[in-house]
């Protein structure tokens, strides 16, 4: 019985866990999306920005967008660990 009660607890603990994962995770994206509509209208005039600008610009878009699709896979392998747990496998 011992064994199964901290089966419970480390399961529980483990849950808690990914759940404050998948918050971080979902802040990060929201994060990004509002980063993703700022850069977007800062860019509507091109005519205001000079080449270096536009470099520095494309590379924070680049680099945003991989961050982005890190954290989605990231996300997804969370949720379906969540899923796992209350699935009971």
């Amino acid at each position: 019985m011992t064994d199964n009660r901290l089966d419970e607890e480390f399961i529980a603990k483990q849950k808690r866990r990914l759940l404050d994962m998948k918050a971080e995770l979902e802040r990060m994206r929201d994060g990004l999306e509002a980063d993703a509509r700022w850069w977007g209208e800062e860019e509507e005039d091109f005519t205001q920005h000079d080449s270096e600008d536009s470099s520095l610009s494309l590379f924070t878009r680049e680099l945003d967008l991989t961050i982005d699709e890190r954290g989605e896979r990231r996300l997804k392998v969370v949720e379906r660990a969540l899923e796992k747990i209350d699935e009971g496998t």
